[in-house]
C-alpha cells in the first residue's frame, strides 16, 4: 500500500498538471447514503490543493474492490465511522504530481 512506504498522512487523488497550487475540478462517483447501485452518482467535486505530509497524484489506473461495495451496502458501520458523501474507489496508481513537506 502506498502510505505505508510514503512518509505522508494523505493521499490526493487528481488529474491536474504537476506543480499546480490551484484547487482542481472533477468527476466522482460518490453516495450520500446506504444503499445499492442506485444509491452511485456522478458529481462535480473540487479536489483541495494537498497540505503539508500530503501529496496528490496523477492517476494512471484505478479501481474498486470488494470493499467499496460493502462499504456503499452500510456492511461496515459497526467498524467504521462513516460520515457522508463518500466517494467510491480509494486505490489508484499514478506518478506523484506535487507533494508539500
Amino acid at each position: 500500500m502506498l502510505l505505508d512506504i510514503c512518509p505522508v498522512r494523505a493521499i490526493t487523488f487528481s488529474i491536474s498538471a504537476p506543480g499546480t497550487k490551484q484547487s482542481v475540478r472533477r468527476k466522482a462517483i460518490r453516495y450520500h447514503a446506504f444503499g445499492g447501485p442506485d444509491a452511485l452518482k456522478v458529481e462535480d467535486i473540487t479536489v483541495p490543493h494537498p497540505g503539508p505530509g500530503e501529496i496528490r497524484i496523477t492517476v494512471h489506473c484505478a479501481g474498486v474492490n470488494p470493499s467499496d461495495w460493502k462499504r456503499r451496502e452500510g456492511q461496515y458501520q459497526a467498524f467504521e465511522d462513516i460520515s457522508f458523501p463518500l466517494t467510491v474507489g480509494v486505490e489508484a496508481s499514478g506518478i506523484r504530481a506535487h507533494y508539500l513537506q
